[in-house]
């Protein structure tokens, strides 16, 4: 989450790539021909333009933000089984967990719309909605 406030504060996606669900993991979890090509030219390139609108949503001030914490409600996961959401190996999923901040004495909140569990560790997959 460090990562990703990092990259989100300096608008800089690169610095985020970390908390990003890895290539090799959707290329054996998703059914695509092509698995790898869709994450490089869907998913990533979605997660490069959503760290950008954050980074304008924090304003001038935005490089000082630090992290204060984060939300990933476990109880909310739910184990996709191969076949759905053009997966062949199944994963946990988890809608709407957030990563707060704070600016100098401003808090915020930031939303991720999707994390995958692979391995035992949250990957973001779609920071704003689910872009096509």
């Amino acid at each position: 989450m460090r990562a990703l406030l990092r990259a989100i504060a300096t608008g800089n996606p690169k610095l985020g790539y970390s908390s990003f669900f890895p290539v090799g993991a959707y290329v054996q979890t998703k059914e695509y021909g092509d698995a790898a090509v869709d994450w490089h030219v869907r998913l990533l390139a979605e997660f490069d333009k959503d760290v950008a609108t954050y980074h304008a949503g924090l304003g001038p001030r935005a490089p000082a933000a630090r992290l204060t914490g984060y939300s990933v409600d476990d109880s909310q996961a739910v184990w996709v089984l191969p076949g759905l959401e053009f997966n062949k190996g199944p994963y946990w999923r988890v809608y709407y967990s957030a990563l707060t901040y704070a600016i100098g004495r401003q808090l915020g909140t930031i939303s991720i719309t999707t994390m995958i569990s692979w391995r035992g560790q949250w990957y973001v997959v779609h920071l704003i909605g689910f872009n096509s």
